[in-house]
């Protein structure tokens, strides 16, 4: 057997990605067709239930990080005991349908793309008032950028003491790079400040949200790069 990757052209056929329906004036009929109801939506507001915030299922919802069209929240799926992250579009950030079509392009590329180092996406659903998110993984841990910048901190020796954990880690960005390329997902906002290293040696790609799907058009909105930075 060789080391290349396999052709994953019949992958792309039999489970192709859904991004031919985000489209921004179509936004809304998704939302129907996928979770039933309403076509009404909204982005996230302030609604909030004795212990935080309240997204479906998942309680006890407190902010981690805020970018400039998103927030993440650290909240507790009381079904299965966990701790999840939750992301939001936040409200009165540009043109609304936009940013939802941003959002759920992001969610259906980030759930399939199922690879140990591309974070899994557990839900996309909206709140009974409307509110749409999406839970995933919670990476407890920190970005490559503060790691580089910590090691650069410490002096050449320390950076030099710490080469085989950069370059383990960076051999699992490949991986996960690998992959998405195989599916015909491109990046695009691939940096140290989109790569959670977690305590146990755990490597994740993150924000896919302005990703390329090769054969699809693009939907035109600005970019959350670097609010996953933040979590600890």
């Amino acid at each position: 057997m060789s080391g290349d990757h396999p052709d994953r052209t019949e992958d792309r056929t039999e489970y192709p990605f859904r991004t031919d329906t985000f489209e921004a004036g179509t936004v809304a009929d998704l939302v129907a067709r996928a979770m039933g109801g309403p076509a009404t939506i909204r982005l996230a507001g302030s609604a909030e239930s004795g212990g935080g915030r309240v997204f479906g299922r998942y309680l006890h919802a407190t902010e981690l990080a805020r970018g400039g069209m998103g927030a993440v929240y650290r909240a507790i799926d009381p079904e299965i005991g966990r701790p999840v992250a939750i992301k939001v579009v936040l409200a009165g950030k540009g043109t609304e349908a936009r940013q939802l079509a941003r959002f759920f392009r992001e969610a259906q590329i980030t759930g399939q793309l199922q690879h140990p180092n591309i974070p899994p996406l557990y839900e996309l659903a909206r709140t009974d008032d409307g509110r749409v998110y999406f839970a995933m993984k919670l990476i407890e841990g920190r970005s490559l950028e503060e790691i580089l910048a910590e090691r650069r901190a410490a002096g050449p020796t320390a950076l030099a003491a710490a080469r085989h954990e950069l370059l383990s880690a960076l051999v699992k960005v490949c991986d996960a790079l690998g992959y998405a390329h195989s599916r015909g997902v491109i990046h695009r906002d691939l940096k140290p400040a989109n790569v959670m290293v977690g305590e146990f040696g755990e490597v994740l790609v993150l924000d896919w949200g302005v990703a390329k799907v090769l054969g699809t058009s693009d939907v035109e909105t600005g970019s959350d790069s670097g609010i996953w930075q933040r979590i600890d």
